[in-house]
């Protein structure tokens, strides 16, 4: 039985049904109804027709009017007219939107492919719209909020609240934003005998225009869409295994695309064809500086990336965890300081049963480079404090690679870490008894020069030693000495 709702549409232009009523019928309300029931968790199913007995018998194509209002209580009312809204805004998008399938939105952001990094992302705090939907042919992609009221004044208030709910998320491919229909559906009912005594239906249906995506990935957001329509369809009818496993297809992240294409701009070069001179040929020092460390950047961002969503699977449960912040991480590269932004994760409470509701994050870069250093790097900057003096191998390394600005201090320090390094390794492969580790303990710093003679003073050439002990402790002593060029060796 088909009946009537008083109809407000905006922007008109694009209204699929223009007229100052829009017609429903009663048996598709309830069939929405079963739908959106059985996408309900723990929704049990069957076949049911309650709506009808509900309305007012005035018959075929007369307004929608409840024989009495929903409840007496103000919450009674609240809830049973978000249900009823809900079973009108979808029969109304299945029929005149050519809407059919559905995936309800919780309060987190859901991932519709992990694989080609498409997912629903939250913009704004509050209750997320209710559904994301599309057509069956995997077109149209819809986000929609629906709403029931008493509102004496009209349904114009809860249609505000609807679209300012349905703008709180955005559909994004690679972190651009797909274009979507936003609607909202607002119900204000009818009761006979009663106030408000007529039915209104409001609806409010722009196209928000998105990014550019790239023609492969078109399609990732409505199968994802689908699988999550299916998954939530058949587990209420006893498929929780199947239901499951269309889930984790929109989780999964394997096979990641390590041999994915991707394209980072890094730099412009410049050369005059004309009145061309030597130093316009190939690339400059200064040039390969530039494209070294922009290079660098881009690689280990997208590697931070990878390593974060891998580390993101829990191992004991195959749960997806989630992002618990984001913080900037300066790592120091033979090739330049990068700055990248790595996430740190939650740890799945499943390891730790007796702490339910203990919180806890950690950082997969940590992990990975506790020293916010390179290993090569690391190794360049030890070698040359080995075979030059501290500055000239900052010097050297400051002149010739596009790291950080070095200075004999940061060499030295480097220089004794690995040292340590080397030491610690050492002693878990071959440890002396005899040998006591203790505040005796203490490290030896040597360099040399080579001063040559002035020809006026007839002098011998001569080399000079220089170095530093130092203890654990705290103690420092210096000395230099000079074995040729003097009667003595001396130091101090």
């Amino acid at each position: 039985m088909t009946r009537t709702f008083i109809y407000n549409f905006t922007p008109p232009s694009l209204d699929p049904s223009a007229g100052a009523t829009i017609a429903l019928d009663v048996s598709d309300i309830e069939d929405a109804g079963i739908r959106e029931v059985l996408q309900t968790p723990g929704a049990a199913y069957g076949a049911w027709s309650i709506l009808d007995a509900l309305l007012t018998p005035t018959g075929a194509g007369t307004s929608f009017l409840f024989r009495q209002p929903l409840g007496q209580a103000r919450e009674v009312k609240v809830a049973l007219s978000g249900l009823f809204g809900r079973f009108v805004a979808r029969a109304y998008l299945e029929r005149y939107f050519g809407l059919s399938i559905f995936a309800h939105l919780g309060n987190h952001v859901i991932d519709l492919d992990r694989r080609k990094q498409t997912r629903i992302k939250r913009l704004t705090r509050g209750d997320l719209p209710d559904w994301i939907a599309c057509k069956s042919d995997l077109t149209s992609l819809t986000i929609a909020e629906a709403k029931g009221c008493h509102d004496p004044g009209g349904p114009a208030k809860a249609l505000a609240r609807a679209w300012t709910q349905a703008g709180r998320i955005d559909v994004t491919v690679k972190g651009r934003r797909v274009t979507v229909k936003r609607i909202a559906v607002a119900t204000r009912w009818g009761v006979a005998n009663s106030n408000p005594a007529d039915a209104y239906l409001s609806v409010r249906d722009p196209v928000d225009e998105g990014d550019p995506i790239d023609p492969q990935d078109k399609d990732a957001p409505f199968i994802g869409l689908l699988r999550l329509h299916v998954a939530n369809m058949i587990e209420p009818l006893g498929h929780a295994e199947l239901a499951q496993a269309l889930r984790t297809l929109t989780r999964q992240t394997f096979p990641r695309p390590l041999r994915e294409r991707r394209v980072h701009d890094v730099g412009v070069l410049e050369r005059r064809s004309t009145e061309a001179c030597a130093e316009d040929f190939g690339l400059s020092l200064a040039e390969g500086k530039v494209i070294l460390k922009e290079s660098q950047q881009a690689v280990l961002q997208d590697q931070v990336e990878e390593i974060s969503e891998i580390e993101r699977v829990c191992q004991t449960c195959q749960t997806y965890l989630p992002i618990h912040d984001r913080r900037s991480r300066r790592i120091d590269t033979l090739f330049g300081r990068v700055t990248v932004e790595a996430p740190r994760v939650r740890i799945c409470m499943s390891r730790f049963p007796g702490f339910p509701n203990c919180t806890a994050a950690f950082s997969p870069l940590t992990r990975m480079l506790p020293g916010n250093a390179t290993p090569e790097f690391c190794k360049l900057q030890a070698d040359l404090a080995a075979r030059h003096s501290f500055r000239e191998a900052a010097r050297i390394l400051n002149a010739l690679t596009p790291c950080a600005r070095q200075n004999h201090t940061t060499i030295r320090n480097r220089l004794a870490s690995v040292a340590d390094g080397l030491e610690a390794r050492c002693d878990e492969t071959q440890k002396d008894p005899e040998v006591q580790s203790g505040e005796r303990e203490m490290t030896v710093f040597l360099d040399s020069a080579y001063v040559r003679s002035r020809p006026e003073y007839q002098r011998r050439n001569f080399e000079v030693i220089v170095g530093s002990i130092e203890s654990k402790v705290g103690n420092k002593r210096r000395f230099r000495l000079s074995l040729a060029g003097a009667d003595h060796p001396w130091n101090a």
